[in-house]
């Protein structure tokens, strides 16, 4: 069970200035927690070979598989079809997890799991320019769909879940655009009333650390956003990492209107630390010079020149390093080098 969906997007940009992509999962559940998943992509034969030739080397997207040439619309596709039978539900949250999907649930009334975008809007907004100039659109160019097949009928499923006519099956239907972001797939044959887990921030609890956040819901996260000292909600990732300084409230809800919040603080005032060289010593022969940070480094510098951690200095004289945080703590060390 592989995830090539993502593979393949891991290559979109590329893509996108030669050639179409088609690409579909579909995973289907039966009532004794059985099933299988099958995974299916198509290339455009012609610019995929050219854009190897260009590049002088083989993109390996299909990752050991030999794909089909196969005929179709009078082009030849290069086609991979992969099917994986799974026996219960625990070989399936095993599959899903081997294929690097996040979050999975898997229960007797539901199927869960996301991916993580797979490139950045600056990167989308680019090369949706360069494709608009020649005449050509970004979004049409890969299409990826998503099938998830229930026992029973389907009464919920995530934002881009669309159910089908007879209620068994949702399709997640995604283009270019859609992989700027997280991507969730979640499908519910009964109503769910537990609301989202918050891990790695309890509420009222103050911390001189960074602090990463975690979400997570068995039948899906519908919104999740935090606020700042009282400021506007701002959209949030299912894993999201704060550093700065300041009271901040996360939100999340579920798509049966469940709803977890957890307010926290952060106040760091631990200052950066410096290893390799000490305040007003002088050495004789090179220093290394390390830093680090609880919550992250913002710039360091050495007698006014930007400094990477773990620079070697060896030439004699004298030098002032100045480390600062994200929170603009600063550890300020001046040495000397006989």
């Amino acid at each position: 069970m592989k995830k090539i969906i993502a593979m393949v997007l891991a290559l979109t940009l590329i893509f996108t200035l030669c050639g179409c992509m088609y690409t579909e999962d579909n995973l289907v559940v039966n009532k004794d927690g059985s099933g299988k998943s099958t995974t299916f992509i198509e290339v455009d034969k012609e610019s995929y070979d050219t854009l190897c030739k260009d590049l002088g080397e083989d993109l390996n997207i299909f990752e050991g598989y030999t794909p089909k040439v196969v005929e179709k619309d009078g082009k030849k596709i290069y086609q991979v079809k992969e099917e994986v039978n799974f026996k219960s539900y625990d070989e399936l949250v095993k599959g899903l997890k081997l294929a690097d999907y996040e979050g999975v649930v898997v229960t007797k009334n539901s199927v869960r799991y996301y991916m993580s975008a797979t490139m950045s809007e600056k990167e989308y907004n680019e090369s949706k320019a360069q494709m608009a100039a020649m005449n050509s659109d970004i979004d049409s160019l890969v299409k990826c769909n998503v099938n998830i097949t229930m026992p029973e009928k389907i009464v919920a499923v995530s934002k881009k879940g669309k159910i089908s006519a007879d209620g068994y099956t949702a399709s997640f239907n995604l283009c270019t655009k859609d992989f700027t972001e997280t991507n969730e797939f979640m499908v519910s044959t009964a109503k769910e009333s537990v609301a989202p887990d918050v891990n790695g921030a309890t509420d009222g609890t103050r911390y001189n650390k960074s602090v990463t956040v975690k979400l997570n819901d068995a039948s899906g996260i519908q919104k999740a956003a935090y606020s700042k000292d009282g400021g506007n909600e701002i959209a949030m990732a299912f894993t999201q990492k704060f550093t700065k300084n300041g009271t901040y409230s996360v939100r999340a809800k579920d798509y049966y209107g469940n709803e977890a919040n957890s307010t926290f603080v952060i106040k760091d005032t631990k200052k950066p630390s410096v290893t390799g060289v000490a305040n007003k010593k002088t050495y004789k022969g090179a220093r290394k010079i390390k830093f680090t940070d609880n919550c992250g480094i913002v710039k360091a510098t050495l007698n006014g020149k930007k400094i990477a951690s773990g620079k070697k200095v060896n030439k004699k004289g004298s030098y002032k390093l100045v480390v600062t945080d994200v929170n603009g703590l600063k550890t300020s060390v001046a040495f000397k080098i006989k």
